[in-house]
């Protein structure tokens, strides 16, 4: 079982060691918390389907993230958004599953910047393709929202599409469990409710690329005006897609760095500003103007245009008789098989 402490550098709350109690469940019950997580997932992709022929309000276009909301049968501010990204189902799981402790640090450190910490109270293995987990995480907010936790029932899976593509779906409602009790007293958390919330990733026609879709329904609790909570909301569900986008992007440049040589980069990107200021590009070596370099503040890493959008052209994920299915639980090596993902590409083409 995964054991995560409260990061210190993020909030002012952390919790002793084995501050959770153990869960200890039978069979019974584990087999209840299967059947319920199976019908709020089923429940969750259906609502998907309708909602891709239903009209929403659109609220705002982020870094080329669609946010719309509608109000849901409870009379809370529900809300969605959706990006195409280059990348592969491989990468998206990396990021996003969290169910391994070193990819739950990633998360926190680099991926979703509203998130305190989280920690997995108990996970059941169902398939190689299915994996339930009741999940308990802390969330930060802006003034004058205090900070919240929520405890959820979630459940990931890959399946196949109608197209014959691959899809691989998260989602988290909330869910009472004896081994999450209320910490509002113990730690100042507020306990918010997560009607429904999740992610879906699907491959396109266009290999390499995914359409992401992800929905928030969420009632914080507490006292929050109407338009605060749609100002959190719609900056909530706008930033985690475009982090999920760039922490692949960040990932794809570390590796790229790590060669000796990138042809994608011309050597001459300074010769027609011989006064302005260079800097030393890690990923091809070159010396460019610093008007043509990208730095990414998360990673401290500078790389230049032409490497940074070569990256994304050169990964191509093809579905074939070699792909392997996600591995929705931790093996004894936290492993998974990765089918054509992004090394495949960048550093064999032989195909």
């Amino acid at each position: 079982m995964a054991t995560h402490r409260l990061h210190t550098s993020k909030t002012s709350l952390p919790p002793h060691p084995g501050f959770f109690p153990t869960a200890h469940i039978s069979t019974a019950e584990e087999e209840h918390l299967i059947a319920l997580a199976s019908k709020n997932h089923a429940a969750f992709l259906a609502r998907h389907n309708d909602n891709l022929h239903t009209f929403w309000n659109l609220d705002t276009l982020v870094d080329d993230v669609e946010v719309c909301h509608t109000l849901s049968l409870n009379r809370t501010m529900q809300f969605r958004s959706r990006r195409t990204i280059a990348a592969t189902l491989e990468e998206v799981y990396d990021v996003v599953s969290n169910l391994t402790d070193d990819q739950m640090s990633d998360t926190i450190q680099h991926t979703a910047n509203d998130f305190l910490d989280t920690k997995i109270l108990h996970e059941i293995h169902v398939s190689e393709l299915k994996h339930v987990a009741v999940r308990w995480f802390a969330m930060k907010n802006p003034a004058p929202i205090s900070k919240r936790d929520f405890c959820v029932l979630e459940t990931q899976e890959e399946t196949i599409n109608a197209q014959g593509r691959r899809v691989w779906a998260l989602s988290q409602h909330s869910v009472a469990f004896h081994s999450c009790p209320d910490l509002n007293s113990s730690l100042g958390l507020v306990r918010g409710d997560i009607v429904s919330a999740g992610l879906i990733c699907a491959e396109t026609e266009i290999p390499g690329t995914l359409e992401l879709h992800y929905y928030v329904d969420m009632d914080l609790r507490g006292r929050v005006p109407q338009w605060t909570y749609k100002l959190r909301m719609r900056q909530h569900a706008a930033s985690f897609v475009s982090s999920i986008h760039t922490r692949v992007h960040e990932m794809r440049l570390r590796n790229a760095s790590r060669r000796t040589t990138f042809l994608s980069c011309p050597r001459t990107l300074a010769a027609t500003a011989a006064v302005a200021p260079r800097r030393s590009i890690p990923s091809c070596g070159a010396n460019a103007v610093a008007g043509v370099a990208l730095e990414h503040s998360k990673q401290a890493q500078r790389v230049c245009m032409p490497c940074s959008n070569s990256i994304n052209l050169l990964t191509q994920s093809r579905r074939s008789v070699n792909d392997k299915p996600l591995k929705s639980a931790r093996s004894a090596t936290a492993t998974m098989g990765r089918g054509r993902g992004w090394d495949n590409f960048l550093f064999n083409d032989a195909d």
